[in-house]
């Protein structure tokens, strides 16, 4: 028997999750947990806004699918070519739908495994740690950070220190700066079939 594409077999995943009367989840932005960084994507998705959706993928998977245009390339072949897939994409609540959600906390990594016709299909998601820095600016400066939290935020000398790898800000930036604030987002690494760097790189 032949294996369905990857595509196919996506589709196949969420048709089997088909409800009557599913409708578009309201806007968020939240990547405090895997679930809330899927949902956050899937609202991004039914309300088109690309941009936002790209900003619940990680650093890495970026640079591996070639950036913006070709995540927005394969975007748009998605909602063109398969209407019906989009559709279940957008208006389906899949952390709900998950058979088993894994979250290694110590090594910022997650998965939510999905099962249909025997088969398992995974969502990857990874945690990054990030900078928020107080200039007064609108919107206020921010920065990947290439370290997990726990080696850039640490006590010394009865103080709290950020240790960075290279300068975040202008000396502008610096001299308005008022409070620095470091978090954690939970990103989307890939998504069987659909968001995976083999089959979305050129």
């Amino acid at each position: 028997m032949n294996e369905k594409p990857p595509c196919a077999r996506v589709l196949a995943l969420l048709a089997s999750l088909l409800l009557v009367g599913a409708c578009c989840p309201p806007k968020r932005v939240d990547y405090s947990t895997p679930e809330a960084t899927l949902r956050t994507w899937q609202a991004q998705l039914c309300h088109d806004d690309p941009i936002e959706e790209y900003g619940c993928l990680t650093a890495g998977l970026k640079l591996q699918m070639g950036g913006w245009e070709t995540y927005y390339a394969a975007r748009r072949k998605l909602l063109e070519e398969q209407p019906f897939f989009a559709w279940l994409l957008k208006t389906f609540d899949l952390p709900g739908r998950a058979v088993e959600t894994l979250v290694l906390e110590d090594a910022g990594v997650a998965r939510m495994t999905f099962e249909v016709e025997g088969q398992e299909y995974d969502i990857a998601f990874e945690r990054e740690t990030w900078a928020i820095f107080d200039t007064q600016d609108d919107p206020s400066p921010t920065a990947r950070l290439e370290r997990p939290i726990a080696d850039v935020v640490y006590q010394r000398g009865g103080q709290q220190v950020l240790r960075v790898d290279e300068p975040l800000l202008s000396s502008e930036q610096i001299r308005r700066l008022r409070a620095i604030r470091v978090l954690t987002r939970w990103k989307i690494g890939s998504i069987s079939g659909l968001l995976t760097p083999a089959e979305v790189t050129p």
